[in-house]
């Protein structure tokens, strides 16, 4: 053991020098071809959209500065959160006349994971990253089915996607990592049921609920039409499905997730309802922040106390 933390140090030295030294002659390189890459992360849902979002907004402004764009797509197969975003995606580059490099070799996967992490951010060489500037019409326009809508027998824009977040998703998708530490943002979805209803009954609009990978199916479900039904719970759930479903709804309620993402990448309204955290730029027109309350006395913390306790943070 001793003689492994003794290697270990100048390993890790060689490593970050090859880097960096790496890192100044590939910048040189890309601006003299006014040239820059984007590596693109795929991992999760949020990432995926809302990373690719922002990211390509930046690459159609600089193209008419004369500089292009690069995107790669790092991420193995397997590991992709959703394959039909990625396909979609595609459409859209191709659409820009935008190239792109999809990895397909598991080993060179990990050595860009590894450069992706020692490597700090460089305007020309760029790690995929959400921003407030996104575009002004839908990502997907005029590229998504609405199959899944007419299989549900539902109505055009007559239907609302509610969403809650939950530990379950990440914990068997990835079943080696402790993603634990964002448990404190997870919400039940019965909290729902009398919003549902009350769409239901005095707007006529069928629930829909989304998801993956959700713990319990809805006790709830209305089978006459306006329907309320648990699509996270259903033979009918995919990728695709998932897509094309959130895109198309009128209005998206959630406390937050990546699901977020496909709405406001369509442009779709969205109520965002017992988030946290809650000092990050509001995602929506209607957002309230989660009530969170004492165990011993129930009683509900002001968001001094929030911050006090450092409890108000997406990693905690």
């Amino acid at each position: 053991m001793m003689i492994i933390n003794l290697i270990r140090k100048p390993i890790k030295l060689f490593v970050n020098l090859s880097i960096k030294i790496f890192e100044k002659i590939f910048i040189k390189v890309l601006k003299i071809f006014s040239m820059r890459i984007v590596f693109q992360r795929e991992n999760r849902i949020g990432h995926q959209i809302e990373n690719f979002e922002s990211d390509l907004y930046e690459s159609i402004q600089l193209k008419e500065r004369k500089i292009k764009t690069i995107f790669i797509f790092y991420e193995t197969h397997n590991l992709v959160a959703n394959i039909y975003a990625r396909e979609l995606i595609f459409k859209v580059l191709n659409n820009h006349n935008i190239n792109y490099f999809i990895c397909r070799n598991i080993f060179l996967s990990k050595i860009i994971k590894i450069f992706l992490n020692y490597y700090k951010d460089d305007f020309y060489l760029k790690k995929s990253k959400a921003t407030e500037k996104k575009l002004t019409y839908p990502l997907f326009d005029g590229l998504l089915n609405n199959l899944i809508v007419k299989d549900l027998g539902l109505k055009e824009k007559k239907y609302v996607c509610i969403y809650n977040r939950e530990s379950q998703y990440l914990a068997e998708k990835y079943p080696v990592i402790d993603f634990s530490y964002h448990n404190h943002r997870d919400a039940n979805i019965n909290n729902l049921k009398e919003l549902s209803n009350y769409i239901r009954s005095n707007y006529g609009f069928s629930v829909v609920r989304v998801g993956s990978n959700t713990l319990k199916k809805i006790s709830w479900e209305q089978k006459d039409h306006p329907l309320i039904f648990d699509y996270s719970k259903s033979d009918l759930r995919s990728d695709e499905n998932d897509i094309n479903l959130i895109s198309q709804c009128n209005l998206y309620i959630n406390n937050g997730g990546g699901p977020f993402s496909i709405a406001n990448a369509a442009k779709t309204e969205v109520i965002t309802i017992n988030q946290i955290p809650i000092f990050e730029p509001p995602q929506s027109k209607i957002w309230l922040p989660k009530l969170i309350r004492y165990l011993d006395t129930k009683k509900y913390l002001t968001i001094n106390e929030m911050v006090k306790l450092n409890i108000h943070t997406r990693l905690n």
